[in-house]
């Protein structure tokens, strides 16, 4: 049971789904605290990568509820702390080169014999090895094949690469009932693997905004969305900082009669982990937004003055990442100019030199 919940947490990670989890206090129904066994359940399933935890019993019924509360906030932020962000993301990223490089069913690279009708080994993960430690040699190749009778190694590796969690997904999907040789050879299939490239042009911009955000140390992500589509790439590779989702409603018709959407993309915005959704008012500049994010922002406690902000914004039908920093009265925002940058970067570099130069002994006279 274990191994199938690890797995299908790291297959929805890779795909940007969320993971919510359930039954992990039972205990706490009658007692004031938890298990042993269940305190570490519920911090080893924020460290598997979990969005969220549903409270039932617990809550609806239990002797406890505030405890519950209480005792569930503190394990999963002390969880937080210890989670490896920068492994997440470089996961993820490698992840998508080894699909990127994976050539589609039904060809076949140059030099390579053809596979076998059906075969599944040549798909990054398939074959019980990690996407990122494939080999491209004709000795690897001919050991896989020779391998396909033998049983797959069930371990968390297995569900390492994109393709693998797509086809794991459509085990609990209408695709069910066909069998993975059907699968592989069906068009809407062939069309996954071989359309658009898995990172994506509002992709590349989520991990790039991430990216940026680690190299500047900044405290905070600001996100425009209208569907939340955006905010939900971004928080797909588990940034260390906090997201703000400025979500700014819009009108749409239904050829009967007009209706502001937004307030419903927030709310579905709380089930991704590390999202903060907030209403905007719509407004001709997008400063005047961003510096009222600032401003609610500061107010919680999250940014401070100089502190760097990353904002992904759309800017003309064109997406940017934008960063910028927080003024001295730390309400408002100035650009970062990239000088700037340098300068710190090269004070940080200074810093870690003299960190390593060996101080003279004194002499007693």
């Amino acid at each position: 049971m274990a191994l199938i919940q690890k797995s299908l947490i790291q297959t929805c990670n890779l795909v940007g789904k969320p993971v919510i989890i359930t039954r992990v206090m039972d205990s706490m129904a009658v007692t004031p605290r938890p298990t042993r066994a269940e305190a570490t359940d519920v911090a080893n399933a924020v460290l598997d990568g979990a969005d969220g935890i549903l409270l039932g019993q617990e809550t609806l019924r239990g002797t406890y509820p505030v405890e519950v509360i209480d005792m569930l906030s503190s394990i999963c932020k002390m969880a937080e702390k210890v989670f490896d962000h920068h492994y997440h993301f470089d996961h993820l990223m490698d992840t998508a080169q080894a699909v990127e490089d994976w050539e589609p069913p039904g060809t076949t690279p140059p030099g390579a014999a053809t596979p076998a009708d059906g075969s599944t080994n040549d798909l990054p993960g398939l074959g019980g090895q990690d996407a990122g430690h494939t080999q491209h040699d004709n000795n690897h190749h001919q050991s896989r094949k020779q391998g396909n009778g033998l049983q797959r190694t069930h371990s968390s590796e297995s569900y390492s690469s994109l393709t693998l969690a797509v086809k794991a997904m459509t085990r609990f999907g209408p695709s069910s009932r066909i069998g993975l040789d059907a699968l592989n050879h069906s068009d809407s299939t062939q069309k996954l693997y071989a359309g658009s490239p898995y990172l994506s042009k509002l992709e590349s911009i989520a991990s790039g905004a991430v990216r940026a955000a680690d190299k500047v140390k900044a405290s905070l992500i600001v996100v425009y969305t209208h569907t939340g589509k955006t905010a939900q790439l971004v928080a797909k590779y588990r940034p260390p900082m906090p997201i703000l989702t400025l979500v700014v409603p819009r009108l749409v018709s239904d050829s009967l009669k007009w209706r502001l959407e937004g307030k419903h993309n927030a709310r579905q915005c709380l089930l991704t982990r590390g999202l903060l959704p907030m209403l905007a008012t719509p407004q001709p500049n997008g400063d005047a937004i961003l510096e009222e994010a600032i401003a609610v922002a500061a107010g919680m406690g999250i940014v401070k003055a100089n502190d760097h902000v990353v904002a992904v914004q759309r800017v003309h039908e064109d997406f940017c990442v934008k960063i910028i920093t927080i003024d001295p009265r730390g309400r408002g925002i100035k650009p970062i100019i990239f000088t700037e940058l340098q300068e710190q970067a090269r004070a940080e570099a200074w810093g870690a030199s003299l960190s390593f130069v060996s101080r003279p002994p004194v002499l007693s006279p």
